[in-house]
Parts: structure tokens; sequence; C-alpha cells
């Protein structure tokens, strides 16, 4: 139900409803209903081309089954009132209607034994062509009107006509509806019920053409109104009716159950009720079930036949048979098979019945498509193949974006085998698809040290791996070397390439925990700017190259700033505006921020000028 295969309106210039469909041999479509068109579509040499007058008049119509031809449609009823709410066909695509009517008298009896004369309900027959019509007749309670509202109708194998519908108060004018009642139907000796509050259901089965009346029979309870306001209600093939009911209405419990039912009472004012209602005629219907298609070669097939004294005839397409109720096949040879069931009864109206149904003996399939490969990281389009009637789905169901989806993206961690596994009854299509997922092995240390001297960073990967160094993203001064020589703080950046894929890393080069201090900086406690060329100017010595920001201040005894500067290459050369300091014991203040501005100190101490 997942796609519409056709559509079509049909219909004339005025209203139109269409209430039943059913399928013949070729599975061409039957619609039957009711039109006050006059225009409505019909065939030549129809039954009925013309519209018959009335407010209402039945219809049938036959189309191709693809909906693009319409291959004989014809009007069917009186000068009345018709219309027809149910069709079946027979074994010979035989058209039959079952429907209401206000034509009087014998209007729509023809070439039928049994008839009910001035009475509201038709069955009629007509050709697979419709422009011949075989029998007709009506029965009801002969007064004119209209008794039932047609609830179920079957045609079975041996021709039986099976109507099924409900009457009453419910049906009356204030409901809408247009009257009528269960009072005066005709019952049989052996009727489950033979007696009606005039609003009951109402069952009545005639033998082929309506030669003789069956079976007859009210059902329902003695108080309320029994009726259908919606729900499902059909014969199976057996004549065995299936019946929705609303039922108990007024918060009666009279519906008629069984003691094994659900609840025998009700509790509301109205409420669903159903019944199974079986004529038990003798009647024999082949049918089983087995798989349309199976890679299990060997089959049982599930007799599902109707009949009291069936014998049993098997033949299964490849030069074998059976005569077991349930047999178990096994088929030699992949291929396609037409399996025939035929059924004997002799105390069945029908004596025999058949049915073929093919099955598809075939292996399973399995395909390995070429491997892919990744990335660790990356994501890989899988495209998988379907086949017709399978149904789908990767597995395992992991790393994947949609697993149902023949064609989806998989972002797998590790290297591994997914499977698009399709399932076709008990048949299965598999493709394999391996997905490689390609690592670059990389270890290092993501922080290191400095003070001073320079140090060597180093990754561990594989000998055939590409390392290239830089000291920012992007960087076009990138170098390719197994190590990096580095003599100042900052965060050296590797990527690792092998086998088409990359890693990448960092490492943080900081200093040294104690590599800030005055221990690592030279400052003198003494100079001697007395013209001999030695040790003529005080000057910080960083020979470690650990100074980031430097700020010295040298004030003399009396508090005066004598010289300043930002630059630690900068020396005193024991001036102060324009004249050489006398000896003394000067004061200075040495603010420093190491490498990396993470580390700073402060010195103060003296410093002795001697000249």
């Amino acid at each position: 139900l997942s796609a519409i295969q056709w559509s079509s309106y049909f219909g004339g210039s005025s209203d139109d409803a269409l209430y039943s469909l059913a399928f013949d041999s070729n599975n061409d479509l039957y619609a039957c209903g009711g039109t006050s068109s006059d225009n409505l579509a019909t065939t030549n040499g129809a039954y009925a081309p013309d519209y018959l007058g009335g407010s209402v008049d039945a219809f049938v119509s036959h189309f191709s089954k693809d909906g693009q031809t319409l291959l004989s449609s014809t009007y069917y009823g009186s000068d009345q009132y018709d219309q027809s709410y149910f069709i079946e066909l027979d074994k010979l695509d035989q058209v039959y209607l079952f429907g209401q009517s206000l034509a009087p008298d014998n209007t729509l009896i023809f070439n039928a034994v049994f008839s009910q004369p001035n009475s509201g309900q038709f069955v009629s027959k007509l050709n697979s062509e419709l422009n011949t019509l075989d029998f007709s007749t009506v029965f009801g309670s002969g007064s004119g009107g209209i008794d039932i509202s047609p609830t179920a109708f079957l045609v079975d194998a041996c021709n039986r006509i099976y109507c099924s519908g409900w009457g009453g108060t419910t049906n009356d004018s204030i409901h809408l509806g247009p009257g009528g009642s269960t009072f005066d139907l005709v019952t049989t000796f052996d009727a489950f019920q033979d007696e009606t509050d005039g609003s009951d259901f109402y069952l009545i089965i005639f033998e082929d053409d309506a030669n003789t009346l069956s079976f007859a029979s009210f059902f329902g309870g003695d108080q309320a109104a029994e009726h259908v306001d919606g729900g499902t209600s059909r014969f199976d093939k057996k004549g065995i009716v299936y019946q929705s009911v609303c039922a108990g209405c007024g918060g009666f419990s009279d519906f008629p159950t069984t003691d094994n039912a659900v609840s025998n009472t009700n509790g509301a004012s109205c409420n669903n009720a159903v019944f199974k209602f079986d004529p038990d005629f003798p009647l024999t219907v082949a049918n089983f079930n087995a798989p349309e298609l199976t890679c299990d070669w060997t089959v049982v097939f599930e007799n599902l036949s109707l009949g009291e004294n069936n014998s049993y005839y098997w033949d299964f397409g490849d030069g074998t048979t059976s005569t077991e109720m349930t047999p178990t096949h096994t088929f030699s040879a992949v291929g396609n098979y037409e399996v025939l069931l035929v059924t004997n009864d002799p105390t069945s109206c029908n004596l025999v019945d058949s049915i073929i149904k093919n099955i598809s003996i075939d292996n399973n399939k399995y395909q390995e498509l070429d491997s892919l490969f990744i990335c660790e990281g990356d994501s890989v389009l899988l495209q998988g193949t379907e086949m017709d009637g399978f149904t789908y789905q990767w597995s395992p169901n992991v790393a994947i974006a949609n697993p149902s989806e023949s064609i989806t993206y998989a972002s797998p961690t590790d290297s591994m085998f997914y499977y698009f596994i399709g399932q076709s009854d008990n048949c299965f299509d598999t493709l394999s698809q391996y997905v490689a997922v390609r690592k670059v092995p990389l270890d290092y240390s993501a922080n290191s040290e400095i003070c001073g001297l320079p140090i060597v960073l180093r990754v561990e990967t594989s000998d055939s791996a590409q390392i290239i160094w830089t000291t920012a993203l992007g960087s076009s001064s990138a170098v390719e070397q197994d190590t990096l020589v580095v003599s100042t703080v900052g965060t050296y950046y590797m990527e690792v390439r092998q086998f088409g894929c990359s890693e990448t890393g960092t490492i943080d080069v900081a200093l040294g925990e104690a590599c800030c201090s005055e221990d690592n900086i030279l400052i003198p406690n003494a100079f001697t700017p007395n013209g001999d060329l030695l040790n003529e100017k005080f000057r910080i010595k960083d020979e470690l190259n650990i100074v980031q920001d430097f700020e010295l201040n040298i004030f003399n005894r009396w508090g005066q700033k004598v010289f300043y500067t930002q630059d630690k290459k900068e020396p005193w050369d024991g001036y102060f505006k324009g004249e050489l300091q006398p000896s003394s014991v000067f004061d200075y203040h040495l603010n420093i921020v190491c490498i990396g501005g993470q580390k700073s100190f402060f010195k103060k101490g003296n410093i002795s000028l001697i000249r």
C-alpha cells in the first residue's frame, strides 16, 4: 500500500455512488453502485444502455486492469428507485448484483423459480459482457417498500447466493433512512431464529440461479434495534458470515451471545457486537499456503481447503505428485513451478475444486564488493543494490547514517565488514562490503620544557611515515624531518602522513619550572668606569636567553633615579646628567618577565661604582 497503481473518476453529470468492487479471472475490475445521471458512460450492446428513470438507477461497469479502458457498462433496474450495493462473480466470471428497488410487482423477476413479488430487495445475474440478463428475483415482505439495508453478499463455488442485511426503526425517516423492517420476511424450518421484533438482522440463501430458497433466518434481540453504523461484514468462501453490529442500544443486553463470548452483557447505551454464523452447507474449496519464493528447497504445503470428506491430489509441477493432506516436497532444481491442488468431496454440491499457485525455488545470493579505504575520522558512501520483492538492511548498524537505505554514509572508527542483507520469505540476498580504516600511528608527549639550551622534539610513528613540522598552522615554512630542534618556548605543530591519510598534533614547549629565577641571570655587584677598558659598564647578562621583558631602575643614595632601561642589552656607563658619578653604592630594582610570559621575578639589590 505504498503506491497508487491507478486512480480515476467515473460518473455522469449528476450524483453517482460506487459501493462494491470485484476482480475477474483476468484481474479486470467490476464496480457497481447507483446513479441519478442520465449520461453515465455505457457501452454498445449493453443490457440497458440508457437511463431507466426514477430517482436513481443501479449500474455495473467493467474496467481493464490498468484502468485505461471501459470494457462494458450498463444501467440496471426499473423506472423507480434502484441501487446495486454488492457485486460478486462466479467461477465463470458471471456477474451477480444485490441491491434495493422500489420496482412494483414482477418488474425485476426474470427466469427465477423463487421470488416474492412487490418486494424491495433484488438479486440479479448478468453475463460477463453485461449484455444479457440470466436471471433476476426479488425477496422481502411484499409490501412494495424496502425492508433491509444490505451488508454482505456471496456467490459460492456451487453458485449458491448468500445475502445479509438489517432492518428496523434505525432505518426510519427520523434517521434519514428509507424505512422498512424485518417483519413479514420469510424464514425456513431450520432457521436459527424464526421470530423478530422488526429490528433484526436477516440472512437468506438461495440455490443456483434462485431456483430454491435454501435457508432464511433472523438474528437479533427482542428489545434493541440492531443495525450497522460501520465496520466490516463479509461472507467467506464457505458461506460463513462475519457480521459487525451496533447492538444493545438503550442499555439492553438482549443480543444473542454464546457461552465463550468475550462479553455477554452490554456496558453502554450502544455497543459493538459481532456474530459469526455458519449455514454448514457441504462444499469443497481447494486452497493451500506455500511461499511464493523460497531458498529452502524442501517445502511444507499447508492445506487450507474446506470440505468435510475431502480427498486430495497434488501436482508439484516437477513431475511428482502426492495424495497426502499436508505434503512435504523437496524440489531438485532452481525454477518456477506451478503447483496444483485438487480436492474431491463426494458429499459436497460442487464435488471437485482446484487451485494453482506458482512457487519459485531459488538459491541464496552472496556478492563481495571491492574494499573501500578511508582515513580515520572520515565517512564513506556505501552503495547497495536491491532486488524486487526483498526488504533490505545494512548490518551491523554501527556508525551508519541510515541502515535501511541502499545508499548511505558510514563512519566506522575501525576496519570492518558491512553487509547489505535483503530478505524475501526465507531467501537472502547479501552484499558484503569491507571498509578499511587507515590509521596513522602517532605517539608523542604534548608538553616539554626548555631552559636555555636547545631541546629536540620527537614523535613515535612508523618508519614509512612522513613528518612535517611547523611553528604555525598552515605555515609555508614547514620542514620535513624526523625531529625538530627548538631553542625557545612556543607551540610546535606536526603532521604525520601515511597511506594518503594524515594525523596532526601539537607540542607545547614551556619554560622549566625553576628556570625563571635570578640564579640563571648574571647580575654584577660592582663596575669600574675608570677608563682602563675593564669592567667599564654595568650590564645584566642573560646567557640562557630566558628574558622576555626587562626593566632596570638604578637609584643613588638620595633616591634619585640615575638610570632606567627596558633593554637588557643596554648597559649603564656610570654617568648621570652628563657627569660620571662618584664612587658610591647605588640601589637597583630589576623586573624580569621570562619568555612565554607565564613567569617573572623582581630583584632588588646594590651595586658599587668604583673609580
